[in-house]
Order: C-alpha cells, then structure tokens, then sequence
C-alpha cells in the first residue's frame, strides 16, 4: 500500500493576532505612497468593483495584458461559477471523497483568512492606483511593486503552511495525479475534464502556474522565479539552499524576480524535468518519478511536488465552498476498485521439468518461438521466447519466474505486456532489471538462476519487483504499463517498435497467482 503520513490537525498558531496588524499597516504605506490617506478615503467613497484575482496570477496592475508572440485564444471567463466547477473536476480527478474533504476544510478555512486578507489590501491597491494622475507614473510602479511583493508573500504563506498538511493527507497515487495534472497529462484512467487542461485552468504548468513568465510563490514568498522558456534541458534534481545555487539555477533558465532572495534559502528544492522546468518535486535522487513517489521517506520532497496544485487550490475564493459542497454531496462519481480478498490463488503453473502445459489445469499450453525443453529447461537463444495466450490475469496479479541470463549491457525484453507492441515492458539492462521508463534495482548474476517476481495491486496500481524474494523497486503504474493486454503475454521476445533487444537464457518455472502474494 502506498505509504500514508499520520494525520495531524491543522494548528492554529498559524493564524494569530499579527495579521489582525498587517493589514492596517499595508493599508497606510499604500496610501502614503498613493499621495495621502485623504486621497485613498475619497476613492474609497465611490465603491468601485473589486478587483477580480485568481490564483498564481499576479497582482493588478491596472493595464491590459499584452499578447506575447502569436495569437492566443482567449481563455473563458473564470466566473465563480467557472472556478467552482474547476475546482469540483479537479477534485473528482483526484479522487476527493468526503472524509478526506473533512480533513481539508479547517486547513482552508485558515488558509481563506489570509488570502482575504490579501484581496482587501489588493482592492486598497487598486483604489490607490486609480486616485494617481496620468503623470505619476513611479508612483504607480511602486504601488505595482507592492502589490506583488503582497501577493508573493500572501500566497507563499498560504502554500508553505497548507502543503505539508495535505502531503499528510494525500495518498502516493493522489501526489502521482497531482503531479500528471501539472503537467498536463492526466492519465487516461481518471477520465479528466478537458477544461482542468486549457489555458487559464491555473492547474497545468502551460497555464497560471507554468509557462514563460510564470511566477511561482513558494517559501513565504519573498523568493520569486520567473520561466524564461518553454524548454528547459533535463538537469535531473536541483538542490537550492543558498544564493548562489540560485544563481546556478538562472544560469539553467531560471531567472530571479527577487533580489531578497540574497537571504539564506533552506528548503527549496527543484526538479527541472518537467518540459517547462516548472519547480515541482524535492530530492537528489535520479530514480524515475514513478518509482521515486512510491519509495521515498522525503516528506520534503512531498510536500514540493504537490505545491502548485495546492497554491492553485487554496488561494481561490471558492475553495472553502466547493470542500463544504463535496463534504455533504461528495465529488461526483468514484470508481470503486474491487480486489479479490486474501492471497491471490494460484491461476497457472508452468513447470518445464513437466513440459509447457499448465499444470493446474486452467490454462493453455505455452507457445514455444523457436526454444526447446531439454533438462528440465525451457532453452532459448534470442527472440526465442515464449507466448502465453492467456494467463488468466490483467492488472492485478504476481508472477514469478525462474531464469537464467548470460549477460550483456544492452536491453534483454524479459516480459511484454503488450502483444509486442509496444516498447514498455520489464528489461534486463547493464547488469540490472529494469521496468522501462518506471523503475530499476536488482542486480542478477550472468549463469546463475534467479527468482524475478512482479506484482501489480489493481486498487492501488502499484507495482512491485522481487529478486530472489527482495524488493529490489516499487512504482506507481498511472498508465497501465504493467497490464496484460487480454490476458496474453510475450517473454524474452523484444517488441516491434524497437528491434534487437534480447538476449539468450533458460527458464526454470513461469507461475501466476490472482493477486500480490506475500512469501
């Protein structure tokens, strides 16, 4: 099961008496600069509209956005009763039910003071703003500036105090789907809104929160990044602790908006393999996302990958409704997973001591491509595998094999899920085994037997690898990489998508079981 934090109710020192001081202070220095507290009361007597905010978008500034290269179409119109519904079909994809919306409401409550908090001082801003003559166009720049710096601060505040309460919350499938929506790929399975994905969603990285000229808020707001464009190279995983790795970090498209960020900096730490190189995941390690969310005790790392989603969700207006809503309603319909009880029972047994049918009686007889039985082996040379027509199992299962390789350092398909078509499968590759794209671990010696078992759990789509009865990976399975395509499977045969990549061995024994098995 993936790994859950204890859950911790949200503490309330967060939320004191300072705040009740901000405000009239900010209040005070806005007016100042604005020419007096006279002029910004005589603007407050005419009422003007507030001034809409959504999160991840920076403060007002009085002017129309002008376009940047070539022509947008211009995203809808983000009424409450638009963002309501965003917020709703985001938590559906995340599979949101009631008990865990009980959780986060008294989180956002908090977070809504202060993001209100945050909107006074804003609509203050804008009424400052409007009091200005044509000609006070510095004080208008300053004015700009803290408002920013305001936004920055607020919705860091709110983002450092609420992500590490629902990284406690979340399951590790949950912060795999947070980090699929950020980049705009939710899995299939989800059967996601098309509009979490389009521009001005505020949920992916092309839109509020990602693309060049994005500002992310994270670390209580004062340190600020700006995307320079859209492709950033892979660097693998960033540690940012001080100055001047920020400076490096520019210097890998990331450029500062902040010269407060001089100030030591603990905490931030950046994964840049996402396309737009948007801040996401914490850790130095180089294991892929999938087997990294699964295996990882860095609570910071986290909390870090989630931060996006959860700036998006906590600093709109309608978060606190939409959890009330779903607290009494729910989110909409949950497709509830059913996993056979118990220890998954035995479904085949293929033994080649006893030849390639299956000794259980339930299912068909293996396919020889080209190998032979001898000495109780099945022997095979290159692309001389095996095909089980059915093995009367998909997504939920454990299957172990005894085999023997010799070696190498290119790829050697050991299993294909998907009728060879595809390139995705479980690989011997320079000295380890390795679920393409997924995980790697292991180490199996050339010329020696060794005991390879993966087990997939359907309800919570992870996936295990076992040598000689040790974990050796674990990662979540979004895509369905590790599902039998009806059933049937292809071993030590290489796909049609790519050519080559197999090698010699001898297998012992193929078993199937109906379920993860725990021996």
């Amino acid at each position: 099961m993936p790994r859950r934090h204890a859950v911790s109710r949200p503490s309330r020192s967060w939320v004191n008496a300072a705040w009740l001081l901000v405000y009239p202070a900010a209040v005070a220095m806005i007016a100042a600069l604005a020419g007096g507290t006279s002029r910004v009361a005589a603007q407050e007597e005419r009422s003007p509209t507030p001034v809409p905010l959504q999160p991840g978008l920076a403060a007002p500034t009085g002017e129309a956005p002008q376009p940047a290269g070539d022509a947008v179409a211009p995203a809808p119109e983000n009424t409450p009763e638009r963002e309501q519904f965003l917020l709703r079909e985001a938590c559906r994809y995340l599979k949101l039910t009631p008990a865990l919306a009980a959780h986060l409401l008294p989180i956002a409550r908090l977070t809504e003071r202060r993001r209100a908090l945050f909107q006074m001082e804003a609509e203050q801003g804008q009424r400052a703003l409007d009091a200005l003559a044509p000609n006070q166009e510095q004080e208008a720049a300053r004015i700009h500036k803290i408002l920013e710096e305001d936004q920055g601060k607020a919705y860091g505040e709110i983002t450092t105090y609420a992500a590490p309460q629902v990284a406690r919350l979340f399951t590790r499938e949950q912060i795999a789907l947070a980090y699929r929506l950020l980049q705009g790929n939710p899995p299939v399975y989800t059967h996601p809104d098309p509009a979490l994905t389009e521009s001005g969603s505020g949920f992916t990285q092309g839109s509020q929160f990602g693309g060049p000229g994005a500002i992310i808020y994270l670390r209580g707001g004062s340190d600020q990044f700006r995307l320079e464009n859209e492709s950033v190279p892979r660097t693998g995983a960033v540690s940012v602790k001080s100055y001047d790795v920020l400076l490096d970090a520019r210097r890998e498209q990331l450029s500062l908006q902040d010269e407060a960020v001089r100030r030591s900096y603990d905490g931030l730490i950046t994964d840049l393999d996402l396309a737009t190189g948007l801040l996401s995941r914490a850790g130095s390690s180089n294991k892929p996302f999938p087997q990294w969310v699964v295996e990882t005790d860095d609570f910071a790392g986290l909390t870090s990958t989630i931060q996006p989603l959860v700036q998006r969700l906590f600093t709109s207006a309608e978060w606190v409704a939409v959890l009330q809503d779903g607290l009494r309603h729910g989110f909409g319909a949950v497709t509830r997973v059913s996993v056979p009880s118990g220890a998954g029972r035995i479904v085949r047994d293929y033994r080649m001591e006893r030849g390639l049918r299956d000794l259980s009686g339930h299912g068909p007889d293996l396919e020889p491509l080209g190998g032979e039985v001898q000495n109780g082996l099945y022997q095979f040379g290159p692309g001389q595998g095996l095909h089980a027509a059915d093995l009367g199992v998909t997504d939920h299962y454990s299957l172990e094999l005894i085999v023997r390789y010799f070696g190498g350092d290119s790829y050697q398909k050991i299993i294909d899920f998907k009728n060879l078509a595809k390139d995705i499968g479980f690989y011997y590759y320079q000295g380890h085994l390795d679920f393409y794209q997924m995980a790697s671990g292991g180490a199996p010696q050339p010329g020696l037997d060794h005991r390879l078992r993966l087990e997939r759990n359907r309800a919570t789509r992870i996936v295990r690898g076992y040598q000689d009865g040790r974990l050796i990976f674990s990662f979540i399975d979004l895509d369905d990489d590790a599902v039998f395509d009806k059933g049937a499977g292809t071993f030590f045969v290489d796909d049609k998508a790519t050519s080559g990549e197999q090698g010699p061995g001898a297998l012992t024994s193929l078993l199937v079981w109906g379920g993860p098995i725990n021996r």
